[in-house]
């Protein structure tokens, strides 16, 4: 194992080990991908791994809460809409789905 391949290994360990597996997820697949990020700049790589950590923490978080409210049905509105529902109206799921009511 070359010392970059070694080096990269234990910057995913030390960022799992902070809880950072979202920006680790992310950092791995830039490693493993060099072809598709050589253009990209530092800034806009480092973006990439916030963003996704953010959206780990965010989809953990769902998942708590999802799995703590104890809900018997686990429907989304992907399972709303697609299932012949009486007394919601195309329109009214619209308004559900764009998040304005």
């Amino acid at each position: 194992m070359t010392q970059m391949m070694m080096q990269q290994r234990d910057l995913l360990i030390k960022l799992r080990e902070l809880r950072l597996n979202g920006f680790a997820e992310m950092l791995e697949t830039q490693f493993n991908n060099p072809d598709i990020y050589a253009e990209s700049t530092f800034e806009e790589r480092l973006n990439l791994c916030l963003d996704e950590q953010e959206a780990y923490v965010k989809n953990r978080r769902y998942a708590n809460l999802i799995k703590k409210a104890k809900l018997k049905d686990k429907l989304s509105l992907n399972d709303i809409m697609k299932a012949p529902s009486p007394g919601l109206s195309k329109e009214v799921l619209k308004v559900l789905a764009s998040n304005t009511w």
